[in-house]
């Protein structure tokens, strides 16, 4: 469970740690996702990651979890 200096995050921070995230699990395999390349994505000191995440276990959930949010969101709005 992500910590709540995470969840105390702008929204714009959050989605941006969580769409980097996303980025890398989407482009390997989770035992190769690398928190360093997320940090970069996300544009994040490597430290900020400890301060918001137990492991990339915790990263993962709440990645999947916003995205799955998302579509949600994106698919509700072009219902009818």
């Amino acid at each position: 469970m992500p910590t709540d200096t995470f969840f105390r995050l702008p929204e714009e921070k959050r989605a941006r740690i969580l769409e980097g995230a996303w980025s890398e699990f989407t482009a390997v395999p989770y035992a190769e996702a690398s928190i360093n390349r997320i940090v970069q994505t996300s544009r994040i000191p490597r430290g900020s990651f400890y301060q918001y995440f137990e492991n990339l276990d915790d990263l993962i959930i709440q990645s999947t979890a916003y995205c799955m949010a998302k579509v949600e969101d994106d698919f509700m709005a072009k219902a009818p």
